[in-house]
């Protein structure tokens, strides 16, 4: 329940902006942040591989079609679509 107030305390600042170029420096950090969250994600790989799949020998699922996609569907094509 934490998240609400602190979307709205950084989220309603930006939303008082006149015009776009005042989202010039906020665009800039969502970029850093994306690049981080990528580094973050290949440096931690191989630990949650070998634990998950070397360990367990567990087989790889690439993918797994089943009556969730429709949630998923749903989801992505609201997050597109927002």
């Amino acid at each position: 329940m934490i998240n609400i107030p602190i979307a709205a305390f950084v989220l309603f600042p930006m939303s008082l902006i006149k015009d776009m170029s005042g989202l010039r420096y906020v665009s800039i950090a969502s970029i850093v942040a994306l690049i981080y969250m990528g580094i973050v994600l290949l440096i931690e790989l191989p630990a949650y591989f070998h634990l998950n799949y070397i360990v367990n020998h567990e087989p790889i699922v690439w993918a797994k079609i089943d009556l969730n996609i429709f949630g998923g569907a749903a989801i992505t094509f609201f997050a597109y679509t927002c």
